[in-house]
């Protein structure tokens, strides 16, 4: 009876990780996300196509480097604040 239910709560997982995984990849907008020193550890495909067309050249790059020198200090700061709270 035990297997039965590790069976059970390992196909409820990776059938909610999929549907997760599915709605951040083909979301109609671009997400990332950041390490807390601004590097990128994870985009989807839109964010992908707005900033590279290699989706895995992203992943360890620093967001920062698409952020134009005008809004850098904004975006720093906004980026400090997220993870402080």
């Amino acid at each position: 009876m035990q297997n039965e239910e590790l069976r059970q709560t390992r196909t409820e997982v990776e059938t909610t990780v999929a549907r997760y995984t599915e709605l951040y990849d083909f979301a109609p907008i671009g997400y990332f996300t950041l390490e807390s020193n601004g590097m990128i550890t994870l985009t989807n495909l839109a964010g992908a196509l707005l900033l590279c067309p290699e989706r895995t050249r992203l992943t360890g790059k620093p967001f920062s480097s698409f952020v134009s020198v005008a809004d850098l200090l904004a975006f720093n700061a906004f980026l400090r604040q997220v993870f402080a709270g």
